[in-house]
Parts: structure tokens; C-alpha cells; sequence
């Protein structure tokens, strides 16, 4: 039996067949890597489908017996655009071993890769929905900085508010409690030259009285105190 996609003979260790269509390939012509064809054979052998199985809903009219490189080389580049490519899901995910590998890996057999141009087209595609999604994650990214910022801008706002506000307010109590103390303090003065005014008063009075006492007493002379007393 031959490959689909070169038309080269396929041994036993390289065959690839397709579960719906039951073509064979060579899975180096696919893209496949030899540890990964290895890993993956069972699976691959039970479930795999070729490119032109998945796109064959997508595509009326062709030939699902066409081979893949006959097909490719019959496309036409001009023709070929991001918005025309439709790919299922499936096929992204029977792609992925293709994606996963290097597209310029050797083949034994010198088979040409059978999914180039539409790995190419589902790179534009990928890269275009990328930079949509990167896009809107950078809208999105920036509308939630703004958010955040402003919102930490109006509570740190309301916080100096808060802290301006108690301070003015401490600070009118520390001027009425000064003021108090002005106030008593100046009393206190006040009190304090009342009464030396009243003291100096008392001292007058008192000396005039010590001297009106003076005028009143009588000092008796050479009287002795006792009867043997020397008066000389």
C-alpha cells in the first residue's frame, strides 16, 4: 500500500490509517514525530483522523479519496484567506502532535507534510484571535487599574480628610484649654495685687497703732523692785 499524501510504499512500522476514510500514511508525513508516534500508537490507531475527514463537512463536493499533496498543490494561494478557514475543534485537536513538532523535521521517506497551508492559516488565525484577546485583556487590565487607583486615591482622600478634620478639631481644644488658663492666671495676678494692696494697708495700720500705744503708757523711775535693791 502507498502513502496518500507522497505515494510512497508505507512498511508496517510507519503505517498511520485513518478510522473513517481507511487511507494510509506515512506518519512522518503528517508532521509526527517518531517518540510520539511511539508514545501515542494505540491511541493514534483506535482514533485517528485525517485532515481531509475533518474538513470534509466543510468541504461538498470533494473527493474524500483525494490524496492530500495533490490537493494541496492544486490550491490556490490568492484564494486562500483567514476569513474562508473554518477549523473544527477536532481537528485542532488531532493537530496538536503536528504543532508540537518542528516543521522542518527529516522524513525517511521524503514526504512533503500534508497539513502545511493550514497549519499556516491556523497560525494567522491563532495570531489573530490573540492579539483581540491580548487586546481586550489590556482594555480590561487598564479599566481595573483605573478602578483600583481611583478608588485608593478617594479613600486615601477620605482618610487625610478624617486625619485634617480630627487635628483642626484638637487643636481648637488645645487653644480653648490655653485660653482658659490665660484667663486664670491673669486672675490670679489680679488676685495676687489685691491682696499686697491689703497687706501694705494692714502694715500702716499697724504701725500707727504701735505708735498711738506708745503715747498712752507712763515709765516710772527709781522705784526698786525689791527692798534691798541698790537704785545708784
Amino acid at each position: 500500500m502507498n502513502c496518500e499524501a507522497c505515494r510512497n510504499r508505507i512498511t508496517g512500522e510507519d503505517i498511520l490509517q485513518c478510522i473513517q476514510c481507511m487511507t494510509h500514511y506515512h506518519y512522518r508525513c503528517l508532521n509526527i514525530t517518531q517518540s510520539y508516534y511511539k508514545a501515542n500508537l494505540g491511541e493514534l490507531r483506535r482514533s485517528w483522523i485525517c485532515p481531509l475527514c475533518n474538513n470534509i463537512t466543510r468541504r461538498k463536493g470533494n473527493n474524500c479519496n483525494t490524496p492530500v499533496r495533490k490537493q494541496l498543490e492544486n490550491m490556490d494561494e490568492s484564494n486562500m484567506s483567514c476569513e474562508n478557514l473554518t477549523i473544527s475543534e477536532t481537528t485542532v485537536e488531532n493537530s496538536r502532535p503536528i504543532m508540537d513538532t518542528v516543521e522542518n523535521t527529516p522524513t525517511s521517506s521524503g514526504c512533503t507534510p500534508a497539513a502545511s497551508i493550514t497549519l499556516d492559516q491556523f497560525s494567522r488565525l491563532l495570531d489573530l484571535k490573540l492579539d483581540t484577546k491580548l487586546q481586550s485583556f489590556q482594555a480590561s487590565l487598564t479599566r481595573t487599574i483605573r478602578t483600583e487607583v481611583s478608588d485608593q486615591i478617594a479613600k486615601l482622600k477620605s482618610e487625610f480628610t478624617v486625619t485634617t478634620d480630627f487635628l483642626a478639631e484638637e487643636q481648637r481644644d488645645v487653644k480653648a484649654e490655653l485660653k482658659k488658663l490665660s484667663e486664670k492666671v491673669s486672675k490670679l495676678e489680679d488676685e495676687k495685687m489685691q491682696l499686697q494692696s491689703e497687706l501694705s494697708k494692714m502694715n500702716k495700720t499697724l504701725q500707727v497703732l504701735d505708735k498711738s500705744s506708745r503715747k498712752c503708757s507712763i515709765e516710772i523711775q527709781s522705784v526698786p523692785e525689791k527692798r534691798s535693791e541698790n537704785l545708784l
